[in-house]
């Protein structure tokens, strides 16, 4: 169910034995591994039994691929935590995608995914607060929820009705694919 897609220029492939070692390498980088809740080191038999044990019903990881050169840019996912809410995430798996359009398409490719595919109503996430880029995405186009948040991590939420109906998000959107088509 839903092993690949691809949208807006990208591939995304699902998370499975052959890769998720690909996925651990760059998940522990300090690039990636310094951004995220929990930061400590994943080793590969912390690996096998996390994907061993996923229930892939309810949490979908993604590589995301450029379409056009195959090139490996991120990692996108969204855990199912409620009736019709998940929680997504997303990293790049090196620098220099940061602060471009890349990383904004991924991740506009994969909220079409969750709410239409998955057909969800709400995504809400947690960041931490000196995670600058994704606080800076998800400020722009989410809703800062107070009463969720820590004095160490941000809640962030955006339903599907904000989400397709805000006119700066559908004109980013289009400029963006315009400009990768």
């Amino acid at each position: 169910m839903h092993e690949e897609f691809e949208k807006y220029g990208f591939k995304f492939i699902r998370a499975n034995e052959e890769n998720i070692e690909l996925i651990r390498n760059w998940r522990n980088s300090d690039f990636v591994r310094l951004n995220m809740l929990n930061q400590n080191h994943i080793t590969f038999e912390e690996q096998i039994n996390w994907f061993k044990n996923l229930d892939k019903d309810n949490n979908y990881f993604y590589i995301a691929q450029n379409s056009a050169n195959l090139e490996y840019v991120g990692v996108a996912y969204v855990k199912l935590i409620g009736n019709k809410i998940g929680e997504p995430g997303f990293y790049l798996v090196k620098e220099g995608f940061e602060n471009t359009s890349v990383s904004i398409i991924i991740q506009f490719a994969f909220l079409d995914f969750a709410f239409k595919t998955l057909g969800l109503d709400v995504l809400s996430t947690n960041i931490k607060k000196d995670n600058i880029n994704a606080y800076k995405f998800n400020l722009a186009f989410c809703k800062l929820m107070q009463e969720k948040s820590s004095e160490d991590i941000y809640n962030f939420e955006i339903s599907k009705e904000n989400y397709f109906g805000n006119k700066k998000i559908n004109k980013l959107k289009t400029f963006l694919i315009k400009s990768i088509v």
